[in-house]
């Protein structure tokens, strides 16, 4: 996939707005990230 390392910065760039806009960036906010990053990486890899 051509458009994978455009994805993956776009990503991280997200899961730092969603960082920066917690009260306190506590296990909950890197569960949820974790979730949000495995719910996009499973299409990639069923893709490739």
């Amino acid at each position: 996939m051509v458009m994978y390392p455009v994805v993956a910065v776009l990503l991280l760039a997200v899961m730092i707005a969603i960082i920066g806009s917690l009260p306190t960036t506590g296990p909950w906010g890197f569960a949820a990230i974790a979730i949000i990053v495995a719910a996009l990486l499973v299409p990639w890899t069923q893709a490739e």
